[in-house]
């Protein structure tokens, strides 16, 4: 990794993904040594950080700030990103897609009541005719 230390930029080159990629920072992001020998050695992880838009910045960025969600800045391409929700006839994304719980794994412990007719169906008496009908549907299966 080259540092190159300018009055309020600082130029970053990365050979990443088999490409060289060129970061821009703000220079009150990073600290760099005063030894002009020695660069400060970043990782590939706080350098990707700290390059990383926020989510007000990333609003002001695209024409349709109210598609952007707090992951999308973790994008490897923020603006592309938001462009596509932003397209006319997209279908969002599930929002349990991020959640580390699966989905509806949380209504495990809660049990359903059983069904129960409407009053009205309650009325024309079919529950009695069920509940003969199934007594005697086991009489007979006790014969075989």
């Amino acid at each position: 990794m080259v540092i190159y230390d300018l009055p309020n930029i600082l130029l970053v080159y990365m050979y990443m993904y088999k490409k060289w990629c060129l970061f821009l920072c703000l220079f009150e992001k990073i600290k760099v040594k005063k030894d002009e020998d020695e660069p400060q050695k970043l990782s590939k992880k706080k350098l990707k950080k700290m390059t990383r838009l926020s989510v007000a910045q990333l609003k002001q960025l695209v024409s349709r700030p109210d598609v952007v969600e707090m992951h999308d800045v973790t994008a490897q391409d923020p603006r592309l990103l938001v462009h596509l929700k932003a397209t006319r006839n997209t279908v969002p994304v599930p929002r349990h897609w991020c959640f580390k719980r699966k989905y509806l794994q949380g209504k495990r412990g809660i049990e359903k009541p059983p069904f129960e007719l409407p009053d009205y169906i309650k009325a024309t008496g079919i529950m009695e005719m069920r509940e003969a009908l199934a007594e005697k549907v086991e009489d007979l299966l006790k014969f075989f």
